[in-house]
């Protein structure tokens, strides 16, 4: 399975240069998916968000659209969906018919920087299957949390897919917890990260896809468009050769 992933500067005035960008590659149909960075159709300006979360039905439909007329799967990255008085930051998977299979809404909210002031959080984990491999999805601030990881093993994932706006400052963070979450579960671990400048913050890409045993798939990762092709036999092949996931002990508090 080829997937492709976008590495683009995601600020809301590169908006319409980025739809055009995407149409562009996946008109190729050189890969079975695709996907986008976080927030996609607003930013990361949070003062922001919500008065430009207006425009997700709209970019949704375009989403739903290319991905039927490429006969492709498509992940528009996630999208700042209103809802009530805040919005939800949603990744939609859409099929190659461009019908929506599942979505997923960040559970985990970075406090950091006042997201839980502006967003719902997301309430469940959600996997979904893809040309014979399941997949479970991930926003940004997830990659911190094992314990969602270890839940998408548990229901038999052959992988995870997160979608990110995360900054420079913290990317070797990005790219050891996302090598590490590979190698302890045995699994596909694909970052999908921005890049730009965007509400006082540096992004520099540095998109990433974690085999099963921890290294690195990913080709022209220095581009905006990077590509890895994921078998879901490593994944067996991993696990027959070393799965600490069979080892854990859960019951190690009782008594304490």
């Amino acid at each position: 399975m080829k997937m492709a992933l976008f590495q683009l500067n995601t600020a809301y005035n590169q908006l319409e240069r980025n739809m055009k960008k995407i149409e562009d590659v996946m008109s190729r149909r050189e890969a079975s998916l695709y996907v986008a960075p976080e927030l996609f159709n607003t930013g990361y300006e949070l003062d922001a968000v919500f008065s430009r979360a207006g425009n997700s039905e709209k970019v949704l439909q375009w989403a739903s659209d290319l991905a039927r007329e490429s006969r492709c799967a498509f992940i528009p990255g996630s999208l700042a969906v209103r809802q009530d008085d805040k919005v939800k930051n949603t990744m939609i998977v859409l099929g190659p018919d461009g019908k929506q299979r599942v979505e997923y809404s960040k559970i985990h909210l970075f406090t950091l920087t006042g997201e839980e002031k502006i967003f719902h959080r997301g309430e469940k984990p959600v996997l979904v299957d893809i040309e014979g491999m399941r997949f479970g999805l991930a926003v940004c601030y997830d990659l911190r949390f094992p314990e969602l990881f270890r839940f998408y093993r548990s229901r038999g994932a052959h992988g995870v897919i997160i979608v990110a706006n995360w900054p420079q400052s913290r990317a070797e963070h990005w790219r050891l917890l996302g090598q590490a979450r590979s190698i302890e579960n045995a699994f596909y671990v694909l970052g999908v990260n921005r890049t730009g400048r965007d509400g006082g913050l540096t992004f520099n890409g540095g998109s990433f896809c974690f085999s099963p045993r921890g290294e690195e798939l990913l080709r022209d990762s220095d581009t905006d468009v990077a590509t890895a092709v994921l078998d879901v036999g490593l994944v067996d092949e991993a696990r027959a050769f070393m799965d600490s996931f069979r080892d854990r002990r859960l019951n190690f508090e009782e008594g304490l």
